[in-house]
Parts: structure tokens; sequence; C-alpha cells
């Protein structure tokens, strides 16, 4: 099965890295470089309720105090809750946090940080991850979705060319496609 990924950064880089050891074969499309994406500008850190003092709770009121309860409340709790399996898997993959920090809207220090660069050293390694994979990046910009039905079965690029896929996952920011 044949999977196509639209954004590099770290959603898009976890799921290819994720297909590709389920051995499916994975296209990763992103346009300047691979690594360098929003992901890769983070600097704090990775904000997970995992020090002794802190619960997926305390996390949680932090969260929707500071979105003055505006936050959707289900995602803030589902993605609270991935913390352990988010933590467990960048260990997996040789990432070692070097500190905690307490930063902005949070009362307990729970942002886990490699010195000031987190973003660029879990970009670095994860694009390194993916490469031992096999997974292909295909240096294009996405132009549009090919639907059928309400499936989306692959993209138009930037040339024109037609890319097809059993399945295609749409992992791009607000910069661009």
């Amino acid at each position: 099965m044949k999977i196509g990924i639209i954004g590099a950064g770290l959603a898009g880089l976890t799921a290819a890295i994720e297909l590709a050891e389920r051995g499916f074969e994975v296209d990763v499309y992103y346009v300047d470089n691979p690594t360098y994406s929003n992901s890769y500008k983070l600097q704090a850190g990775i904000a997970m309720p995992l020090t002794p003092n802190d619960s997926p709770e305390i996390h949680i009121r932090d969260t929707l105090s500071v979105g003055r309860y505006l936050n959707d409340t289900e995602r803030v709790w589902f993605t609270v809750s991935k913390a352990t399996e988010v933590y467990e898997f960048l260990r997996g993959l040789g990432i070692n946090f070097e500190s905690v920090e307490l930063e902005g809207g949070h009362n307990i220090p729970r942002t886990f940080s490699i010195k000031g660069l987190t973003g660029k050293y879990i970009m670095d390694k994860l694009y390194v991850q993916a490469k031992e994979r096999y997974v292909n990046f295909v240096r294009s910009r996405v132009l549009s979705l090919i639907i059928s039905g309400n499936t989306c079965i692959g993209f138009i690029d930037e040339k024109g060319e037609h890319h097809h896929y059993d399945a295609v996952i749409i992992a791009r920011g607000q910069k661009r496609m």
C-alpha cells in the first residue's frame, strides 16, 4: 500500500516513520527543505504533564485557562492524553531532552527542552529516522487534491503531474503547500 504525505513537519515525519515501520511505501512532499518547517522553529520545547507534581488534569486546566476557555475541550483532552505516547516515541528514536522548563501559561514546569533548539534537534532526528526507513522525500508543491467520492486519492503538483495513492495524509501547517 502506498501512502502520500503532504508536509514534512513534525506530524508528517512522525506519520511517515510509523507507516514505514508497518511496511507501507511512503512519499513525503515538501516545498523548501524537508526538515525546515514551523516544527523546526520550535525553540522552548514540548509541554507534557509527565513530571511528578503534574498530571493531565492540571495541564488541561492550565491550557483551558490560557485559552480563556475558548478551546475545544475535547481536543485539549485528546492532545494532552497522548503525552506519554509522544514522549516514548521520541525517546525510542534517540531523542533525549535536557531539561524541563516552566514556560508561559503553565503553573508547573512541563516543557521538555533541548538547548532552546528543540524543534531543530527533533526535526533533524526525525528526518534521519525516516530516511533509514526508506521514506521517499519529494520536493514539489502540491496545488490541488484529487477527490473520488469523499476520499482523497491523490493530488496534482506544480508541474501538473498527477500523483495517486492508496491513502493521503495532509500534514501541513499554515505556511504554504
